[in-house]
């Protein structure tokens, strides 16, 4: 029963984290049953600490952490808190959003400026922008938000320049890019012109019948679920059809325009082409890219997948293989979700694995080898199973003082 229980977790949760990892860092860890946050020291050569350096309550079924500067914001099911890492990497906490009914939001955002938290409210169909204090602390009410017809589907949120980016799982599936204003806020949703009979409120009413247009934006994509930007190429995880696909923006950071060519459907849509993809292998979670390998977890399957980016005459390979160049070893005891990736004090690289069942995080050691970027079947450091924690997700993060 507890996998089945738990299962919306890590479905719920999808972002990680692509830090140097040295001494005086350490890794936090979503416990989604244990509605906690887990702290681990890293050693030097990025190996784990095998205790929690740091385990503090938050908020109810923790799915999402992220780092921005010295503050963590962890996302649960109704609210995000902001918690200071303290010299020694204990956390204290800043507060929370308030309670939102139903928000799930499955990632979150930080813009680099750290003047705003962006936030899914999956039900209320949804991303409100929360404006962020001098030290990190998050303001009682939203400023404003985007709204847009996804059926509750908005599943991963990323900021790249002024420039948010939302992929959503609906019939149609879509990644819809919208404008960040100077001072961080969202454009305002307008009514929706073919609403013939519309509920007007405040433009960010759940209850009201108002969209925002985007800049630009990718449909019937089959599932958009994780995605990564790395400067203009952009990886997805296209859930329904079991495989990662990449597409390269503009130098503005949009896709190509859509150009209707018939009457309705997709079908109906000349949209941009992808500009690679894998063929069709497993239903991955979460997708990362770290130093020219593109890494996604399969859940079911408990392991990790690496496909080295291949070569495309620009200054850096972009494109996907067709396969994946190694596997981790298969092990049903874990059910990987997020990942961070890092380079440690002695220059060796390191992939981190939240495991989801086997509740503890696994360290696999990378290795440079000529199909790329690899991770070793085994990992080689570990932390000790904290019983009914379900890891869920990790983020690497500095402490000012070396972490014992």
């Amino acid at each position: 029963m507890r996998r089945s229980r738990i299962l919306a977790a890590p479905l719920l949760s999808l972002l990680l984290a692509v830090t140097p990892a040295s001494a005086g860092q350490l890794i936090y860890g979503t416990a989604a049953t244990g509605n906690s946050i887990l702290g681990y020291c890293l050693r030097e050569n990025g190996g784990l600490a095998p205790d929690p350096h740091v385990q503090k309550p938050t908020v109810n079924n923790p799915r999402r952490v992220i780092v921005a500067g010295d503050v963590l914001y962890v996302a649960g099911n109704t609210a995000v808190e902001a918690l200071r890492i303290e010299s020694d990497g204990r956390l204290t906490s800043l507060g929370k959003t308030p309670r939102t009914h139903n928000a799930n939001p499955r990632d979150i955002a930080v813009d680099a400026q750290r003047r705003m938290l962006y936030m899914p409210h999956r039900i209320q169909e949804r991303i409100v922008a929360y404006p962020l204090a001098e030290d990190g602390s998050i303001a009682d009410d939203f400023q404003s938000c985007v709204r847009a017809d996804v059926l509750g589907g908005w599943e991963d949120v990323e900021v790249q320049g002024d420039r948010l980016y939302a992929s959503a799982t609906t019939f149609r599936g879509e990644i819809d890019v919208y404008p960040i204003a100077a001072d961080g806020s969202l454009p305002e949703p307008v009514l929706d012109p073919d609403d013939v009979d519309p509920d007007v409120g405040q433009p960010c009413d759940s209850s009201n019948n108002m969209i925002t247009t985007p800049l630009s934006q990718r449909t019937c994509l089959d599932g958009a679920s994780a995605f990564v930007l790395q400067d203009e190429m952009l990886y997805l995880i296209e859930r329904f059809n079991f495989r990662l696909s990449a597409f390269r923006l503009q130098p503005d950071g949009l896709f190509s325009p859509l150009v209707p060519i018939g009457d309705g459907g997709c079908g109906s849509l000349d949209q941009q082409a992808r500009d690679s993809k894998t063929n069709e292998i497993v239903n991955f979670i979460d997708v990362i890219q770290f130093r020219g390998t593109v890494f996604a977890s399969f859940f079911d399957g408990g392991r990790v997948h690496s496909f080295p980016l291949k070569d495309d005459s620009s200054d850096q390979p972009t494109r996907l293989p067709k396969k994946s160049k190694r596997k981790t070893n298969r092990d049903f005891s874990r059910t990987p979700v997020r990942m961070a990736a890092g380079e440690a004090a002695d220059g060796q690289l390191t992939l981190y694995v939240s495991g989801g069942d086997n509740d503890r995080i696994e360290a696999y050691r990378l290795r440079q080898a000529k199909k790329g970027l690899l991770p070793r079947n085994k990992p080689f450091s570990r932390t000790t199973g904290i019983r009914q924690t379900f890891v869920n997700d990790v983020a690497i993060a500095t402490a000012d003082a070396a972490c014992n």
